[in-house]
């Protein structure tokens, strides 16, 4: 199965509500008509937006993040980003995240992809985390005020083995634009 989230779809989420998907995820916006996923309470945080355990690829193109936070522990998982992979794959196109409310906008951990062309703006904490990962590119983003409530990274890199870095503008950020740590590596 695959869910799917179809162009100009808006979706708008209470506090602490997640939407977690055990099979990918495809949610393919378009320039003219944008995904959005957004607070239904302009104060209130919501969870996260979360793959666990496929071996087939996510896609996000043209989506719009606002306001998720991280979920509350969900059949034994803590996931930490607004948009969240677990043992899962994740591609991210022309997409916008915006004021997350915890730790991470985007969180991969035990997966592969590639994070193209969008931006992240008033971040918490972090905005891309990539953890226990092979082979990821993260280019052409814009990141912009990030770490406001925590020290956040723009892009922040743990046990992870050739990753790819290249072209983005970073600018502010509270703690470390490019964090390579716990024995990554990376071509920057």
């Amino acid at each position: 199965t695959k869910l799917i989230i179809r162009p100009g779809t808006k979706i708008y989420l209470a506090e602490n509500v997640s939407i977690i998907s055990y099979s990918p995820i495809e949610a393919l916006g378009t320039r003219d008509k944008p995904i959005l996923i957004a607070r239904i309470n302009s104060d209130k945080n919501w969870g996260s937006v979360a793959v666990i355990n496929t071996d087939k690829k996510s896609k996000f193109d043209y989506i719009t993040m606002i306001g998720g936070s991280s979920s509350e522990k969900i059949n034994g998982v803590v996931f930490t980003g607004m948009l969240a992979a677990h043992k899962a794959h994740l591609y991210v196109y022309n997409s916008n995240f915006y004021k997350d409310g915890d730790d991470d906008a985007i969180n991969v951990k035990y997966g592969t992809g590639e994070i193209l062309n969008s931006g992240f703006y008033d971040m918490q904490g972090d905005a891309i985390d990539i953890d226990y990962t092979d082979n990821f590119i993260i280019s052409k983003n814009t990141f912009s005020s990030i770490g406001l409530g925590i020290d956040g990274d723009a892009i922040d890199l743990s046990f992870s083995n050739d990753a790819l870095i290249s072209q983005n503008n970073i600018n502010p950020v509270s703690d470390k634009g490019i964090s390579v740590g716990e024995k990554s590596r990376s071509e920057i």
